[in-house]
């Protein structure tokens, strides 16, 4: 998985300068790594382990990172540099500080009917996220930070309602916040801007949390060569 990761990263032209990893040293990523990533995973520098993806983010910066800072997990094997490109690009014609990749569940659910995704309930649409995100200026630190605490309680709707006004949290809950009015009011609660970057590619929302998913993803993988 990790290499299909890091090919992509590599083939994106938006992707430069020094490369950050959580919860991998840099020698277990070198092992019996294949010849055309070798230069690459030189570029790769240790950042330290966290206990999920918004304090890992927060480790690499505080272990040097710089922002502009694309951000994505390891086990997202079906990253492509369009996505990568959607995402950057949409980022800038927003001018936001934090941009976060989401997929629709139409365009997912059009590809591969039978996946199970886990679906944000924004205006009755639905959006899935990518593990995609852009820190695009210093601010965006605010959202990473909010994102670690907000992500605790993520599946845990009584808890998560403590950090939203209860006309907000309970509209969320029965699909009437629609996805803008969201990501506005996120805003203004961090004082950052924070952009929700659609990427009509339904891959960009599959990663491989469970074993049906790797079956999903491994066939995929094989249909594309």
């Amino acid at each position: 998985m990790i290499d299909h990761m890091l090919r992509s990263l590599r083939d994106s032209a938006a992707v430069d300068g020094e490369i950050w990893i959580s919860g991998l040293c840099t020698d277990e990523l070198a092992a019996d790594a294949p010849a055309d990533l070798i230069d690459f995973i030189g570029r790769v520098k240790p950042a330290g382990i966290g206990d999920g993806p918004a304090t890992a983010v927060l480790a690499a910066l505080e272990a040097g990172a710089q922002t502009p800072l694309l951000v994505t997990t390891c086990d997202h094997p079906l990253l492509t540099p369009a996505m990568v490109t959607c995402l950057i690009d949409g980022a800038e014609a927003e001018g936001c500080d934090f941009a976060v990749g989401l997929a629709t569940r139409t365009v997912i659910s059009q590809a591969y009917p039978t996946t199970r995704r886990t679906y944000l309930p924004f205006g009755g649409e639905g959006y899935s996220g990518c593990n995609l995100f852009l820190l695009r200026t210093s601010l965006g630190q605010r959202a990473v930070e909010f994102w670690r605490t907000v992500g605790k309680d993520r599946k845990k709707p009584w808890k998560l309602a403590r950090h939203l006004s209860l006309g907000t949290f309970f509209r969320m809950m029965f699909g009437r916040l629609e996805l803008e009015p969201a990501f506005a009011f996120g805003s203004r609660q961090i004082r950052a801007k924070i952009a929700p970057i659609i990427i009509p590619i339904a891959e960009a929302a599959i990663d491989v949390d469970k074993p049906a998913d790797l079956v999903l993803v491994s066939s995929i993988l094989a249909k594309a060569g």
